[in-house]
């Protein structure tokens, strides 16, 4: 298991250049490194329910902005 996280990193990043991240920043464990995973059990699940926050924040914030 790969104890490491680049989230919280592109977080800072994204901070630093005035923009700030409309969903929390999200690790997702993967057995090894490697260039794709692969991501452990649950993970996946994990990813798709945090992908769905952030598709919804996008689609709210969008829609927010119509005049």
């Amino acid at each position: 298991l790969w104890k490491s996280s680049a989230a919280p990193w592109m977080a800072r990043q994204l901070r630093a250049m005035g923009v700030e991240p409309i969903v929390p920043p999200e690790s997702f464990f993967v057995k090894a490194m490697k260039k794709e995973g692969p991501l452990l059990a649950g993970e996946v699940e994990r990813t798709a329910s945090w992908a769905r926050m952030l598709f919804n924040k996008v689609e709210a914030s969008h829609f927010a902005m119509q005049p």
